[in-house]
């Protein structure tokens, strides 16, 4: 999975027209949390007042693509590591005010959640037609690291595809330098196992052992 933002869209659905705005940033776009605490900074960089909701969700099955991830609802786990406020915040034009992200329990293995950010939705008039307003938010990624990180893995050879097994507390990065995704990377995570086209990859700049 590719360390992005992925912007999220929701829209209130009326008739012909549409209107679309993107006023809000968030800074960091990934937050690495090493300590008991981080910020992330909400900004709204438009002409107008944004009401902001906010929703964290861990990621159960890291590593694959973003739409194929399954998540639980921070509020709704039994156990949960680490806790965020505000979960709504008002921002004036030109404001920026921040997001806590506390950890409440250390963590043996590297965790990922996904933070929403998304602006609420109002629909305007645009003339005697009604509009489709479609608002963009953010989702951020959140890294919940032991306290002590450890990486190690085995990265093997084969005749036709190489495999590595991640035997560390924290993701690895395997990254392409051959085929067609020459350039891509994708993380691997504690206790998962992947294979490759043989000598497509390098993991954490290491070729494969034969």
């Amino acid at each position: 999975m590719k360390l992005r933002s992925h912007r999220l869209v929701a829209a209130f659905i009326f008739l012909y027209s549409f209107k679309v705005w993107s006023a809000i940033d968030v800074v960091p776009k990934v937050l690495e949390l090493t300590g008991d605490s981080d910020r992330i900074a909400i900004i709204n960089n438009g002409e107008k007042t944004e009401f902001i909701n906010i929703k964290l969700k861990k990621i159960t099955n890291p590593g694959i693509d973003y739409s194929f991830e399954n998540y639980i609802d921070i509020k709704e786990e039994d156990d949960p590591k680490i806790y965020y406020s505000p979960f709504r915040i008002a921002l004036s034009p030109k404001q920026k005010k921040y997001l806590t992200v506390k950890r409440v329990k250390d963590v043996l293995f590297e965790e990922v959640y996904r933070i929403d950010i998304m602006p609420s939705l109002l629909p305007i008039s645009n003339g005697n037609d009604s509009s489709v307003i479609i608002n963009i938010g953010f989702s951020s990624i959140i890294r919940n690291y032991p306290k002590v990180i450890r990486k190690e893995f085995e990265f093997n050879c084969g005749n036709t595809q190489d495999v590595v097994i991640n035997k560390g507390n924290a993701h690895i990065t395997a990254r392409y330098i051959s085929g067609d995704l020459n350039g891509e990377a994708i993380n691997i995570y504690p206790g998962q196992k992947k294979s490759f086209p043989h000598k497509d990859v390098v993991v954490e700049n290491q070729a494969c052992r034969l």
